[in-house]
């Protein structure tokens, strides 16, 4: 905690528009995709508590927009310092927290414009607020999320229910559903109608959904779902959603999931990742839905066929696209496309012939193990508006991220990468006069076929990731043959407010070229990430932006 005030003490908040702040014992929470600007995640303290943080906040003058609290004890009510604080919050999240019925609902109180709220892992004393959550009092929330909250129950989500009038969009995550009305009869006496403590069933799911006139989003994640009770919900009801997430759901057919996707009119968004049933069937009806914009699909252990995979082109207003699973991936030309996440794929063609480079706002790319260093320098050199890249574990060297064959980049005396090698047995044979010349030759007759070795002479050269102006989130992960830090040196300096390099050999050579953390999130507002690192020790802090 004595560095989490030490971070506080020098961050500018007037500068910075998001910023998080974790300890050394933080694990990232990637599923929280906060959308409001000036996050706080405030992670376990050993002396202070939420009460305590928020007095903290007010005496900064820190106004933020997101809350995320983990590990953190709410045992008090909140003090009018705190309540200023909450007024103007957006989003709060409570993971793994020590939570007091009356101090939450105290809390809840003065969060007057709240929008979304987060409940993850929460303690037994949950239950207590089945007395304590009175109907219509969260007005304003529009967004709840329910997480790891095994004591949920029927009269519990009821509750809710009640108090959020304007819900519309609702995520359950890791929590157990009755699979079977007849299993009532292990919770019940012999006659009962009422439901026992713990016992949560989609049946009274279904009956809170079609309350809602405006609903129009809703997770179910890494759960077991009864297929006939799952398509009532999405097929035979009249809820017209924008949003379904199924992804982690176990249990589930595949003739249920091709029922609810043909029963779909008008469903932009849509994720089965890692959900069970999803196959060939299932992807080839999804590729009718001509309206979808955004498609998150497959699972590391699913192979889709390479036709159907190309049944992907018919969706034309496609704009988010994330999909990992083993197939060769044939795309079109998709100029419309901002958001491209592949995972083991195989592409066919390059990178460049799947998408509008100068359209594409976010790049993420995770073992596939086809990607050469031509495809990612001939790709770097037209995104010119990308805003996020993310490479984990990719068979790339150093030369993917310096000049293509096709550039005008020039190393030592004027000479082209492609000169060199072209006429590198002239340049054994001739007789040099410049210093730079003698010096390479010497080189490259130790190392003839080293392109690594062509980095190191000419290392003046810029790296094409200085040409990304807006790029603000940049992840080099796992990159094992990635080793010359002049990839990275400089981008800190053009607005990159996310840079994570963990597992890299970069670490390595980081501490005498690139600024400390401290130091670029001074700079930037940013997050400079060597989580779990190899070559680091296990007192490394981090400053994130507002993506989690």
């Amino acid at each position: 905690m004595n560095v989490q005030l030490e971070i506080f003490s020098y961050l500018d908040w007037e500068d910075i528009l998001s910023v998080r702040l974790v300890s050394r014992r933080w694990r990232e929470l990637a599923d929280f995709q906060f959308e409001e600007k000036g996050k706080i995640v405030c992670d376990a303290s050993w002396n202070l508590d939420v009460v305590g943080i928020l007095h903290r906040l007010w005496s900064w003058h820190v106004v933020p927009r997101s809350l995320v609290f983990k590990n953190v004890a709410l045992n008090r009510a909140v003090s009018r310092e705190g309540e200023e604080v909450m007024e103007r919050l957006r989003e709060m999240a409570l993971v793994s927290c020590a939570i007091q019925p009356d101090a939450l609902v105290r809390l809840l109180g003065a969060c007057s414009k709240l929008k979304r709220l987060c409940l993850d892992e929460p303690g037994v004393s949950f239950l207590c607020l089945l007395l304590k959550l009175m109907p219509g009092s969260l007005p304003s929330v529009t967004r709840l999320e329910l997480r790891s909250t095994r004591r949920l129950d029927d009269s519990l989500l009821s509750v809710f229910w009640q108090a959020c009038p304007n819900l519309m969009e609702f995520s359950l995550s890791s929590s157990n559903f009755t699979p079977n009305p007849a299993i009532f009869n292990s919770f019940y006496s012999k006659g009962s109608e009422e439901p026992s403590r713990y016992v949560l069933t989609m049946g009274h799911l279904e009956c809170l959904l079609r309350s809602k006139e405006r609903f129009r989003s809703l997770a179910l994640t890494q759960m077991n779902l009864d297929s006939s009770l799952l398509v009532n919900i999405l097929c035979e009801s009249s809820i017209d959603l924008c949003f379904l997430d199924l992804s982690g759901c176990k249990e589930v057919s595949s003739g249920c999931l091709t029922e609810i996707v043909e029963k779909q009119k008008s469903l932009p968004e849509l994720r089965l990742v890692e959900t069970s049933g999803v196959d060939d069937a299932v992807l080839s009806k999804i590729c009718n839905l001509t309206f979808l914009e955004e498609l998150w699909i497959g699972d590391v252990s699913v192979s889709f066929s390479k036709d159907v995979l190309e049944g992907l082109n018919r969706l034309w207003d496609l704009k988010n696209l994330h999909v990992p699973c083993y197939g060769e991936l044939c795309l079109g030309n998709r100029e419309q496309l901002k958001f491209l996440s592949l995972e083991y794929c195989r592409l066919t063609p390059n990178l460049e012939q799947i998408c509008e480079p100068q359209q594409l706002r976010e790049l993420c790319l995770e073992h596939c193990f086809s990607v050469t260093d031509s495809d990612m320098r001939m790709l770097l050199d037209s995104l010119v508006n990308l805003v996020v890249l993310r490479l984990e574990d990719l068979p790339l060297t150093d030369f993917a991220f310096f000049c293509s064959a096709n550039s005008s980049c020039t190393g030592l005396g004027g000479i082209t990468f492609s000169a060199l090698k072209l006429k590198l047995r002239e340049f054994l044979e001739a007789s040099v006069k410049s210093v730079a010349e003698r010096r390479f030759v010497r080189e490259m007759k130790a190392h003839v076929t080293s392109e690594e070795l062509l980095l190191s002479a000419c290392s003046d050269l810029d790296s094409p990731l200085r040409k990304l102006k807006r790029l603000k989130e940049l992840v080099l992960k796992k990159m094992k043959n990635v080793s010359d830090v002049n990839v990275i040196l400089g981008i800190r300096d053009q607005g990159l407010t996310h840079l994570d390099i963990s597992l890299s050999p970069l670490l390595r050579l980081q501490s005498g070229t690139t600024s400390s953390p401290k130091k670029f999130a001074k700079n930037s507002g940013g997050y400079y990430s060597l989580a779990h690192s190899e070559n680091q020790d296990s007192t490394t802090m981090y400053l994130t932006d507002n993506r989690c």
